[in-house]
């Protein structure tokens, strides 16, 4: 009844049957949409229903029906169809690890395609599990309940892609997905369970990425052999072999599929995470979502999107720390916190129990949950920071804070933080509460709003460019001015003459003047639009 309190998904590969229901006082004009799980949609009031259904009609056609099975998609609908008409609990009943191994006891943990290219067919978090020595504690039975809250949202809300995104959605993200749900869940709300099941992908489409780039060197592979045991060291799952060639083979293949990013360090941390939870194709998905949209320019050489969303939020600290911004500005905190912090999700900065929490709520909502938490993080630390005198002093309050929060929900035995191993601190740094810090965070900056990060970021984006641009032409400039007679200011004007010449002939190719292939008379639009071989 309230406008934006839910939102509701349905692929055409789910939809089944789409048609006009008769219409009633309570639903005039209505239509109905079948899935694939026997579950039908009545939408109602609707301006041109018969063009709407035509054209859905019209999609359905074009749609291949092998794009997506129910047992890729969540592993969960693990009943036949009888069980599931008429015993709807079943799918809700189980978490993806468990079914896995309910459906097939003796599944090999390695996955053996017809060219032997081996793949990890469990999470690492599966196999290398550590539960607290107490069989059962206080924390399990809170975990217990987190689960059977979910189940219930289920229940109520749908589950998988149709599932209703409503304010319990978000509270439940908020106290901290289940362990046994987080991949299943983070392939969903992030979004990447459609890049796994887009016709633009075919069957094997991991494993063939993975072929293709065994054995093959170059510079990215290079940097990912000497990342690799810089990964999450501290964790068990990547002690071994093991863990060692998923993480490489899941790195390696992004960096064959999109050779545009390769491979950035801070991919190799959150990769780790994701191969802990998630299956390794669906770690694989949920890097491309991650890389490819969720942090646009994040990772590549030049980490524009980073230096991007460093300028969001030197402005958000401007609106919303005003009596920290200048301090920050003076002692040059920001651009440090962007990258270490943001590049990572936190996951370089936190222990790793909480981070993930802050993993869940980011592939929930996006981007603007890392904003909140740096400001809060600014804010609780405020007094502090206005006393330090140095960068490196101020970087010490905020690391020392970080490295405080905790998860005491967690089941895991804690994983000693790299960071605050190496710290000499005497005396022990308060704890902070990681589910009280995001909620501290909802309430005092709650109010920022995805489509006003994305006007900020356009804007930023201009200043960035034209920054970047400018100190690659000081270096230039710098590298030759000893070796010419020409003056700096001539330099400068010579290099942005050939770099319009070089341009010119990119676009349009060196045999014929642009000028000639300008016409006036079209709109301007047209005038200036770039042919695909352009």
């Amino acid at each position: 009844k309230g406008e934006n309190v839910c939102s509701l998904i349905i692929p055409l590969r789910e939809v089944t049957i789409v048609e006009k229901a008769d219409s009633s006082s309570v639903l005039p004009s209505p239509l109905s949409i079948s899935t694939r799980n026997r579950m039908t949609f009545l939408f109602a009031n609707l301006k041109d229903r018969d063009f709407l259904v035509q054209r859905i009609s019209d999609f359905l056609q074009q749609t291949t029906s092998k794009i997506y099975s129910d047992k890729e998609f969540a592993g969960s609908y693990n009943s036949s169809d009888d069980e599931v008409c008429s015993r709807p609990s079943s799918l809700v009943s189980s978490s993806p690890q468990r079914s896995t191994s309910s459906d097939a006891d003796g599944e090999r943990q390695f996955n053996l395609n017809g060219n032997s290219v081996p793949t990890a067919t469990q999470t690492l978090m599966t196999m290398y599990r550590r539960r607290s020595p107490e069989e059962f504690n206080p924390k399990l039975a809170k975990e217990f309940l987190k689960e059977q809250a979910w189940k219930i949202h289920f229940a109520e809300y749908g589950q998988g892609i149709c599932m209703y995104r409503t304010e319990k959605t978000r509270e439940l993200v908020l106290k901290g997905i289940p362990e046994s749900m987080r991949g299943e869940l983070w392939l969903l709300l992030s979004g990447a369970i459609n890049e796994k099941a887009t016709k633009a992908t075919h069957p094997g489409y991991y494993e063939d990425l993975v072929e293709k780039s065994m054995g093959k060197y170059n510079l990215a592979t290079e940097e990912i052999e000497r990342d690799l045991h810089r990964s999450l060291p501290e964790h068990p799952a990547f002690q071994n072999e093991m863990g060692i060639a998923a993480l490489r083979r899941v790195l390696t293949a992004y960096a064959f599929r999109n050779p545009n990013i390769g491979y950035c360090q801070a991919m190799n941390i959150v990769t780790s995470v994701l191969l802990l939870y998630a299956k390794e194709e669906e770690a694989f998905w949920l890097l491309v979502a991650l890389c490819e949209r969720m942090l646009p320019d994040y990772y590549n050489t030049r980490v524009v999107g980073a230096l991007v969303d460093q300028g969001v939020f030197e402005e958000l600290a401007r609106d919303y720390v005003p009596q920290l911004y200048d301090c920050m500005q003076d002692l040059g905190v920001i651009s440090t916190i962007s990258l270490s912090w943001f590049l990572t999700l936190f996951l370089s900065v936190m222990p790793f129990e909480s981070a993930v929490v802050v993993v869940d709520c980011f592939f929930y909502e996006g981007i603007k949950v890392i904003f909140q938490l740096a400001l809060a993080v600014l804010d609780a630390n405020v007094d502090k920071l206005l006393s330090c005198k140095d960068d490196g002093e101020a970087m010490t309050v905020l690391g020392r804070y970080l490295d405080s929060v905790t998860n005491k929900d967690s089941t895991l035995p804690p994983i000693p933080h790299l960071h605050s191993l190496l710290s000499d601190d005497v005396e022990p740094y308060p704890e902070v509460d990681i589910f009280r810090l995001i909620r501290t965070s909802y309430e005092k900056f709650g109010t920022i709003r995805a489509d006003l990060i994305e006007q900020m970021r356009f804007k930023q984006r201009l200043k960035v460019i034209q920054t970047l641009e400018d100190t690659t032409k000081r270096n230039v400039v710098r590298t030759i001015v000893t070796e010419t007679s020409f003056t700096i200011d001539e330099l400068e004007e010579l290099y942005a003459l050939f770099k319009a010449e070089h341009l010119t002939s990119c676009y349009w190719g060196g045999s014929s003047n642009a000028l000639d292939r300008h016409d006036p008379s079209l709109p301007y639009l047209e005038q200036y639009r770039i042919d695909f071989e352009q």
